[in-house]
């Protein structure tokens, strides 16, 4: 074999593996569930499909997770107050029992009939035993609820504070003082707005967007105001007789200057000073 053989066969084979190359699938890199992996684009786009119907459906159910949890929670809440209610009732009742024993003429009573006054006067005071526990019961409940309420109410509020940076970039408590005045200026007493903020952040964000609103008037009215005034402020004239221009400036080159030009440029100088 011939040196030139033997270069044409290994051009050849270079060539052949060249076209084998060319012919093997483009791979891509696709991360997914934490883990990279190489595959042909065609399976990346129903890879990230899946992903995304995969994230989707657990979205899906963490929601349906909370709305059944909130409806047990609402469950519960209404059978603890409908037994309040009932214990209450059971009070109020044994109070009106009461007051029915002490409209009773205990002395005549007595003096006409004594044993039945001595049995009417014992029943009187095992209602009224029953009375004071069904009290204390009522009273023992309602401090748990009130305490039970307080704690919820607490941790909603842990919830939604620790939420509302991501809902506002620039929270700060600075900003929580500033929209809660911004709120009172427009009507809302505090308790609607805390009340608000609980049942929904997203009133925060709402009431965010009013302060910026606010903020942007002030700064536009004060703005106007400014230029208002320094349109009318006369200015010396430098170099002359001593008068007074509407539109000079210590610069001379600004004489020539548009109105705008020449008051942007006049505010300019003023914040030199």
């Amino acid at each position: 074999m011939t040196i030139e053989n033997v270069a044409e066969e290994a051009a050849n084979d270079t060539l052949l593996r060249d076209d084998q190359a060319s012919e093997e699938p483009e791979q891509v890199e696709v991360e997914y569930d934490g883990k990279t992996y190489l595959l042909p684009p065609e399976l990346k786009d129903a890879l990230l499909r899946q992903a995304d119907y995969t994230r989707k459906t657990q979205e899906v159910a963490e929601g349906r997770r909370r709305l059944q949890a909130a409806h047990a929670a609402h469950d519960q809440q209404a059978m603890t107050i409908r037994a309040h209610m009932t214990d209450a009732a059971r009070v109020v009742a044994l109070n009106d029992q009461l007051a029915q024993f002490d409209q009773l003429d205990w002395r005549g009573l007595q003096e006409k009939d004594p044993a039945r006054a001595q049995a009417l006067l014992q029943h009187r005071e095992r209602i009224k035993r029953l009375r004071d526990r069904a009290a204390r019961a009522w009273t023992e409940k309602e401090r748990e609820h009130i305490s039970h309420s307080q704690r919820a109410t607490a941790k909603r509020v842990h919830e939604v504070h620790a939420h509302l940076p991501r809902l506002i970039a620039d929270w700060s408590p600075e900003l929580d003082v500033k929209l809660a005045q911004c709120g009172t200026a427009h009507g809302i007493s505090q308790s609607e707005m805390t009340e608000a903020a609980l049942h929904n952040p997203a009133f925060v964000k709402l009431l965010h967007k009013a302060h910026l609103f606010d903020e942007a008037e002030r700064q536009k009215q004060k703005k106007q105001t400014f230029d208002a005034a320094l349109a009318a402020r006369p200015v010396t004239r430098v170099g002359g007789g001593g008068g007074t221009a509407s539109r000079r400036t210590t610069d001379p080159s600004g004489d020539a200057l548009s109105a705008d030009e020449w008051a942007k440029r006049e505010r300019e100088r003023m914040r030199k000073r």
